[in-house]
């Protein structure tokens, strides 16, 4: 998952590799519970792809901040097989 800090599409080169792709309402209109917000996030990309570093090279293609980071329900670590 990748969650960009401005408005920004995904690379054209990662069009096989993005699930999905959403820009989010405004900041303003955001509710936080049970914390403070941190930095607004625009919107999100979900892409399917083979490594951490490939998910790297679309991040970096954005121009923008981007933070990565995988699925809970994605490995995480050395495969320990």
């Amino acid at each position: 998952m990748l969650h960009a800090r401005g408005a920004a599409a995904p690379p054209a080169d990662a069009a096989g590799e993005v699930l999905d792709a959403q820009r989010l309402s405004d900041p303003s209109l955001a509710v936080v519970v049970g914390g403070e917000a941190g930095a607004p996030v625009a919107g999100y990309w979900l892409v399917d792809v083979d490594s951490l570093e490939r998910a790297l090279e679309i991040a970096a293609a954005a121009g923008v901040a981007v933070e990565v980071r995988p699925l809970m329900s994605e490995r995480l670590g050395p495969s320990a097989d």
